[in-house]
């Protein structure tokens, strides 16, 4: 800090405000609540103290309070350590309550966007989970329209399954109970403690959980919701996972552990798959819409790794009405923008919204696979 009257003229030479504990010995005359004013370079000033002819003077409110003649007059050392710890959970509260107004408004986007794939899924014949995610991927790109925000910070599908796990836990032990959950604890629970299909759009509760969760409220209800603190509910979460996990070596025999162990290198290869696929379409759409590639360029860049990793290209190679699914559309979406082929996409939308509003899609549009057209 600057000291307000360093360098100003007293006595025979230029003095500074610094604290005493500095350059100072402590003596009799010095008090913690003043800063006294002495020469640095060789000349003593006598400390100041407050007296009936120097009384301090409050430059601002709520601010450091002055003496008559220049000096600081700080509170007391407890005073300004409560303003401080006050000022400190007034912040902390605040954001707070910022981010549990977030929580509630993604469990709202989430309940919405869940109401709207169950709408999909009986509104149009060989819905499958591909359908799902081309509902939130839409979903996040016509949001990047509006917000400048990464794609990954609009998380649709966990809001999501966030509201499914809050709907059942409010069916299993009431809705005030439930409200005792914060929107992130349930988001660290929807990979353990929900069993969520795209394709039927549907979840479930996975066994043992619900015991935490009601062990979790109960000491909430009975302490305060603070009772449990993040590092707490971690340790809940981890302990049930051990749990279990004992639980189930105990009671399975080694084929079955075996058959288990077989279904989970599947599940994570398949994870692997439409991770690669999702990223890949992403990256290969953003390029093509913001003109850093054409398609020509793409084409190379796919024929020039598949001949790095000696692999044979199909003899068809591009968009086939056939066979193509819900990323493939996107990508020829993403093309034709990039080509400049506005007349024909508001042509080819306005084709596929009359067939579909007539009940006259194509055959191959009721079975399995098909993508149901994204709502307005």
């Amino acid at each position: 800090m600057v000291p307000v009257n360093a360098g100003r003229k007293m006595g025979r030479g230029t003095c500074s405000t610094t604290p005493p504990a500095l350059n100072r010995t402590p003596n009799s005359n010095w008090s913690p609540s003043v800063l006294t004013l002495e020469r640095v370079r060789g000349c003593a000033q006598p400390a100041h103290t407050p007296s009936a002819a120097v009384q301090p003077v409050d430059s601002d409110a709520g601010r450091t309070p002055v003496l008559a003649d220049g000096a600081f007059a700080y509170p007391p050392a407890d005073r300004r350590a409560t303003e401080h710890d006050a000022a400190v959970s007034e912040i902390v509260g605040m954001i707070r309550a910022k981010y549990e107004d977030q929580g509630e408004r993604n469990l709202a986007i989430g309940k919405r966007a869940y109401e709207h794939a169950q709408w999909q899924r009986g509104n149009f014949p060989g819905y499958t989970a591909a359908d799902f995610d081309t509902l939130m991927r839409r979903i996040r790109e016509d949001v990047q329209a509006y917000v400048p925000i990464k794609a990954e910070s609009i998380r649709v599908d966990d809001w999501v399954r966030c509201h499914v796990l809050r709907s059942l836990v409010a069916d299993a032990i009431g809705e005030d109970a439930a409200k005792l959950v914060s929107f992130f604890e349930y988001r660290t629970l929807t990979g353990k403690a929900l069993a969520f299909s795209k394709k039927d759009v549907e979840g479930s509760l996975n066994a043992g959980w619900l015991d935490m969760v009601r062990e979790l409220v109960a000491r909430r209800l009975t302490a305060g919701r603070n009772a449990v603190n993040t590092e707490a509910f971690k340790g809940m979460v981890e302990a049930t996972v051990e749990r279990l996990k004992a639980l189930d070596e105990s009671s399975a025999d080694p084929m079955a552990l075996a058959a288990k162990a077989a279904r989970d290198a599947a599940r994570a290869v398949a994870r692997a798959k439409a991770r690669a696929v999702e990223a890949i379409t992403v990256s290969v759409s953003d390029a093509l819409a913001g003109e850093c590639l054409t398609a020509e360029g793409v084409l190379a860049i796919v024929e020039g790794v598949a001949k790095h990793y000696n692999v044979t290209l199909p003899a068809k190679f591009g968009f086939d009405p056939v066979t193509c699914t819900a990323a493939d559309c996107h990508l020829l979406a993403a093309s034709m923008l990039q080509a400049g082929k506005f007349a024909e996409m508001v042509r080819l939308r306005d084709r596929l919204d009359r067939l579909v509003a007539a009940g006259r899609a194509p055959a191959s549009a009721a079975g399995p696979g098909a993508n149901p057209p994204h709502a307005a």
